[in-house]
This record gives C-alpha cells, sequence and structure tokens, in this order.
C-alpha cells in the first residue's frame, strides 16, 4: 500500500492501531517505508515480516524484505543481504518458521530465484525448496498454505519449471513436522569404542539416506548412512560440531550436535556406592566387597580407599593396576569402637580423571551381648606374645589374616587351608596389633601385644 499518513498523523505505508481504530504509538515506524508495503506476516513471537516494493526502512536499507520486532524496531537477526531486485507480492509462515515469498524477483542476496523463494528463519535461502527455472514473468501475486503443507501459488504465469499451469499451480511441500532424535549424544574418549547412537527420524517416509551436512564428526566415528548409526573408537581429543541430515530424496531433516572427545585416561566406575555393614560387635570386623572397573582407555592405578573415621578401612598396601575394560574386587572393613551408628564416605583415589567416585557406608557398632548367638570364629594365643601368634580356627575353611598397626598399617597378610595358624611376628616391633580374620562375610578383630 501506498498510504502516507492515517487520520490525519503521517505514517508511511504502515500502521499499528489500537482496537478501536486509534493509532498504537507503542509501534514506532519513524520515517516508514519508502516504497509500498504489499503483504505482512506475523511470527508467533510477535516479529513481523513485511515485503513489497520498498528499498529502505527508517533511511535504513531494506531491498523489498524486512523483519521488525513487536515496536517497529529493525529485527537485525534477519539477514536478507541485498534482498530481492524487484517488487515481493506477498509473504507466508509455515507452521516450522519458514517463510514463502512470491512477487516479481528474479534474484534474492546474489542468488538467482525466479518469483518463488523460501527462506529459513534468520533470512538465508532454504535451499531444500527447489524450484527449477521457476515462474515466468507474470509473477507470483498470492500464496496459500493447505493443512497437508502442500503449497497454493497464484498469478498471471503460465509457466512454472517447464510446466504450463495457468495462473495457479500447487506445489509439492514436505512436512512440517519432521524431526531427528536423540537431541543430544554423549561425549567419548580416545582410545575407548564409542557407545553407538542410533538416529531416527519421525515425518520423512520412503528410504531414508543420513548424511553430515556440515562440519565434522571427531576423527574415528563414522555414520552408516543406510542405518544412521553413529560409531567407531575416536582417535583425536578436541571439540566437534556438526549438523546431520536425513534424507528421502525429495524433503530433508537436519539436526545440530556437538560431541566432546577427552585424551585418553583412566576411568572409574563402582559396582555399589552405598554399603551397609550392618551391626557389629565392639572391636570386632565386618567385611564389604566393592569392585572396581576401569571404564578408560589406559591403565587405571588404585592407590588408596581411605574413609575419614578410623572405624573404616581398606585391605590392600600400596597400589593396584586395572587394565582398560578389566574389573578388580577390593574389601572394606568396619571395625567399630562404640556402641553407635557410624556413617562415613570412602574416596577413591587413582590416576582416573575427573572428581574422584565415592562410597558412602554406614554401620553399627553394639556389645555382643546384644547379637544373638553371636559366635567367634577363632581362638588366638597367647596374647600378650613374643615372637609367634597361633590362631585356632572353629571350622575348617579358607581364611584370610592379616595384622594391622594401631595406624591402620597392614605390617602382614596371610591365607590359611587348615583349622590351625601360626603367624611370625619377629620382624614386628614391640606394641599394640590387630589380628583381622576374614572367610566370605564373617569376620573378626582380636587386638594383641607383642613384647
Amino acid at each position: 500500500m501506498e498510504f502516507t499518513s492515517y487520520n490525519g498523523d503521517s505514517r508511511n505505508r504502515i500502521v499499528r492501531l489500537n482496537e478501536d481504530g486509534s493509532i498504537d504509538n507503542t509501534f514506532n515506524v519513524g520515517t516508514g517505508f519508502n516504497g509500498g508495503v504489499t503483504s505482512i506476516a506475523i511470527q508467533p513471537d510477535g516479529k513481523i515480516l513485511v515485503v513489497g516494493g520498498f528499498t529502505s526502512y527508517q533511511g535504513n536499507t531494506a531491498n523489498r524484505i524486512i523483519r521488525l520486532n513487536a515496536d517497529g524496531s529493525i529485527d537485525a537477526t534477519f539477514n536478507t543481504g541485498s534482498g530481492f531486485n524487484i517488487t515481493a507480492m506477498t509473504v507466508v509462515l509455515q507452521p516450522d518458521n519458514k517463510i514463502l515469498v512470491g512477487g516479481f524477483f528474479t534474484d534474492y542476496n546474489g542468488n538467482t530465484r525466479n518469483r518463488i523463494i523460501r527462506l529459513n528463519s534468520n533470512g538465508s535461502i532454504d535451499n531444500s525448496f527447489n524450484i527449477g527455472s521457476g515462474f515466468d514473468a507474470l509473477g507470483v501475486l498470492s500464496i496459500a498454505l493447505q493443512a497437508d503443507g502442500k503449497i497454493l501459488a497464484g498469478g498471471g504465469f503460465t509457466s512454472y519449471n517447464t510446466h504450463t499451469p495457468n495462473r495457479i499451480v500447487r506445489l509439492f511441500n514436505c512436512p512440517f513436522n519432521v524431526s531427528i532424535s536423540p537431541t543430544n549424544v554423549n561425549d567419548g574418549m580416545v582410545g575407548l569404542p564409542y557407545d553407538p547412537v542410533s538416529f531416527s527420524q519421525t515425518g520423512l517416509t520412503g528410504t531414508i539416506t543420513w548424511s553430515i551436512s556440515s562440519g565434522t564428526l571427531p576423527p574415528g566415528l563414522t555414520l552408516n548412512s543406510s542405518t544412521g548409526v553413529l560409531s567407531g573408537t575416536p582417535t583425536i581429543a578436541g571439540n566437534y560440531n556438526f549438523t546431520i541430515q536425513a534424507s528421502n530424496g525429495s524433503c530433508s531433516v537436519t539436526a545440530n550436535y556437538s560431541i566432546t572427545i577427552l585424551p585418553a585416561a583412566p576411568r572409574v566406575q563402582v559396582d555399589n556406592t552405598v554399603l551397609d555393614f550392618g551391626e557389629v560387635p565392639l572391636m570386632q570386623s565386618s567385611i564389604r566387597e566393592i569392585t572396581i572397573k576401569n571404564v578408560g582407555a589406559l591403565p587405571l592405578q588404585i592407590t588408596a580407599i581411605p574413609a575419614t573415621k578410623e572405624v573404616f578401612k581398606y585391605g590392600f598396601i600400596g597400589f593396584e593396576t586395572i587394565a582398560p575394560g578389566q574389573s578388580r574386587k577390593f574389601s572394606l572393613y568396619f571395625t567399630p569402637t562404640e556402641a553407635q551408628t557410624y556413617n562415613d564416605i570412602y574416596t577413591i583415589i587413582s590416576n582416573a580423571i575427573g572428581t574422584p567416585s565415592t562410597i558412602s557406608v554406614t554401620g553399627k557398632g553394639v556389645v555382643v551381648n546384644s547379637i544373638t548367638n553371636y559366635q567367634p570364629i577363632c581362638e588366638v594365643y597367647p596374647n600378650p606374645t613374643q615372637d609367634y601368634l597361633k590362631v585356632r580356627f572353629k571350622q575348617s575353611s579358607e581364611f584370610e589374616v592379616s595384622v594391622a598397626d594401631v595406624n591402620g598399617k597392614i605390617c602382614l597378610k596371610e591365607k590359611s587351608y587348615t583349622p590351625e595358624k601360626i603367624l611370625d611376628l619377629r620382624k614386628l616391633g614391640k606394641g599394640i596389633y590387630f589380628l583381622q580374620i576374614f572367610t566370605n562375610n564373617e569376620s573378626q578383630r582380636v587386638k594383641f601385644v607383642k613384647m
């Protein structure tokens, strides 16, 4: 339209009115357009698409198409470049926010497009909308969308892309409700097989071909063009952004993804991060086992599994090495000194990357008389002793016997397969020690003195 005023107020070719017909002054158009406006479309977010014969808005170059914010200011995120070379007559917003424009133009931002075009929401050309040679010089005056997504175009034309429709034609359009899932993918690690991702799409029919339309996959990973499965073993660490496309030959859908590939390193996986030792007699020990798996790509070294309270200990000296993909069992001990409930946290100290893994534990110390039918699993004598300590077991079984000092350091560790075991203590200094005996899930702790 070519008006330059409304009700005596200057308004160059665009105005917004209140419900009562008065001017809405919150919509500030300034000097407005220098040429006619032929069509307007309002987006769900309130932004306004405007096409016509104009070449400027508020003194800013805008060749026949522009998007305004709800207050009338220019939306700078809508980049049309040099715009249209000739008048645009109609604009329609699709449900997927893509933009159909028809008119007399033959060029958009330096690209040949004869009288019809579809733009992405940022103003770039949607190249999946293939019009071939487009419409003839008599142009497109009106566009309408059907419920099934097909496009009706009307105008003065008598040809479209080698066909001869007289002034009306219906064009095939891709479905609006197409998508790719999942929306996010896992990160990976150099040298560690990537957990495969199976992409799927909804909305497209027929045989689907998968591809990377932009960006780069992490080296070592590949996308199967037939199945849409992403798999492989990463070889180079870094951050990778890429776009996956699913296409049936006529229509396509894309989705953007990002994967971070970490450098090769060991990683800890614990089978049980919460343990309950139950009720344990005072100065006796209860044992629980955990399994630690190396889910990384380099050998994992476990150097300690300390807790903060002295009643909770772990059962190895030095360090333990676990190869990638392998597991090891570790023993954790609870030896209460008071009749109370204890809560603590073990921390797995290792060469693994990231925050150390932890294990929450609880146990209750009780006096022996409060436990029904409690029976010690061995007798220990003499106590005090000098060079040797004899352990007599109440039943035949495989026992693990260890001697720890008052700081919890393991000084001696042996296994016994007979009902009686004699421990050689000659290398130990004088002092107080604790003898710990374990079999299956039973345990006993005995304090003794070496003289």
